[in-house]
């Protein structure tokens, strides 16, 4: 009979313990799951912060990328244009650089008054190709240019006589000839001496004119005096 009165209460201890447990595990898995899955509810002012510092580090990849990608383009367009430029005929290569002008003077005209060599002149149309700066590929190879006639005069004489039966263009050719040094001396220096006249003839015409300058200066300061002068006695 005892053992058959405590069935009832061992049975609801027992219920209870089950429950606790159950209430127990749903409320660590509640606990566990905002943690975990859901970690904005433990601090949310993070999550900004992070989300930023990832969009940064995805945009700084991106432009870095886009960067490597552009570099690359060009320099394979740059090495293509060059291999074209020099896969030319002589007879493609002038009439092409016949159409380019630069400064009122086309490269075929540079070429052709011995400006430029050929091989200048390949490299030029690699420039062009590409879609380079061609203004300043060509004033480099002007530089070069510069140094050879230093070294064999009678190049440079050969570029003069050239220049002469020019046409069109003579006047840009010979602008291009003074930034190479192939103009005869008296024809570079002649612009240094025609500064030196006009300077010479303005400090003339002013030392001619200081004279007058100085007598209306005196004249004026003597009126200004005397109407000061006047004042003065006048307030008195």
């Amino acid at each position: 009979m005892e053992r058959t009165s405590k069935s009832p209460d061992v049975q609801l201890a027992a219920e209870r313990l089950r429950v606790a447990r159950r209430v127990s595990s749903k409320r660590a898995e509640k606990i566990i799951g905002t943690v975990l899955v859901h970690p904005e509810s433990r601090n949310s002012s993070e999550i900004p912060r992070q989300r930023n510092h990832r969009l940064e580090s995805i945009g700084h990849v991106l432009v870095s990328a886009e960067a490597e990608t552009k570099r690359t383009k060009a320099t394979t367009e740059r090495g293509a244009a060059a291999k074209k430029a020099e896969a030319m005929g002589r007879n493609e290569l002038l009439v092409l650089s016949a159409s380019i002008v630069i400064d009122g003077a086309s490269l075929r005209q540079v070429y052709e008054t011995h400006l430029i060599s050929e091989k200048g002149l390949r490299r030029i149309i690699a420039e062009y190709l590409a879609g380079g700066d061609v203004a300043e590929i060509l004033r480099r190879e002007l530089i070069e240019r510069e140094i050879d006639f230093e070294r064999d005069p009678l190049l440079r004489d050969r570029v003069r006589k050239s220049i002469t039966g020019a046409g069109n263009g003579k006047k840009a050719l010979h602008s291009l000839l003074a930034s190479a040094g192939a103009l005869p001396i008296e024809e570079q220096t002649i612009a240094p001496k025609t500064k030196a006249v006009t300077t010479r003839a303005s400090k003339a015409h002013r030392r001619k004119n200081q004279p007058l300058v100085d007598v209306i200066l005196g004249a004026t300061i003597v009126i200004l005096a005397s109407v000061v002068t006047y004042l003065l006695i006048r307030g008195r």
